[in-house]
């Protein structure tokens, strides 16, 4: 009789993938919500640590205790991204700017390529009612975003990150 390298799934089979999948999910969810956190409050000129109260779901327990949201940054997004975003946001407070932000709860998120060998695309759209702070101004936003990060293959780093004005029903 032939023997088959094949073998059946069992339930459990199915549970771990399942598992592995939420798990990797939930990962790239705390990535995307901690880069909007810390780029907020970047723009905000926001100097303390992330308290529970201040952010429950921030994911990055490890990192709460920093002042810097560029130190909180630096951990989880590349050196490169990073770099190429200090200058445009350091301007933006040293000419007195501040965001106020408020960005909606709900996060459309969606994901490409869990699981595999290459980078994770998340790509998520979220509307923009922040106010600007501009020499005792106020200038009021409200707009829609989509805003495209490739996460490294462990799921730890954002490699890039693009943001573009959203039309509705529009996806990454």
């Amino acid at each position: 009789m032939p023997t088959s390298s094949h073998r059946r799934r069992t339930p459990s089979d199915s549970w771990n993938v399942d598992h592995t999948l939420q798990v990797q999910v939930t990962r790239v969810r705390g990535l995307v919500e901690a880069l909007m956190f810390d780029l907020a409050a970047w723009l905000a000129g926001a100097l303390h640590p992330v308290t529970p109260e201040l952010c429950p779901g921030y994911a990055f327990h490890e990192l709460r205790r920093l002042s810097s949201p560029r130190e909180r940054m630096f951990h989880y997004v590349s050196g490169p991204l990073l770099d190429s975003w200090g200058e445009v946001m350091d301007r933006w407070v040293s000419d007195g700017r501040r965001l106020q932000p408020y960005f909606d709860q709900r996060l459309e998120l969606e994901i490409d390529g869990l699981g595999g060998p290459a980078p994770v695309k998340a790509s998520f759209r979220f509307t923009n009612q922040s106010i600007v702070l501009v020499e005792g101004r106020r200038e009021y936003c409200n707009s829609e975003w989509l805003m495209t990060v490739e996460i490294s293959p462990p799921l730890k780093r954002i490699e890039t990150c693009t943001l573009r004005p959203s039309a509705r029903g529009q996806v990454g």
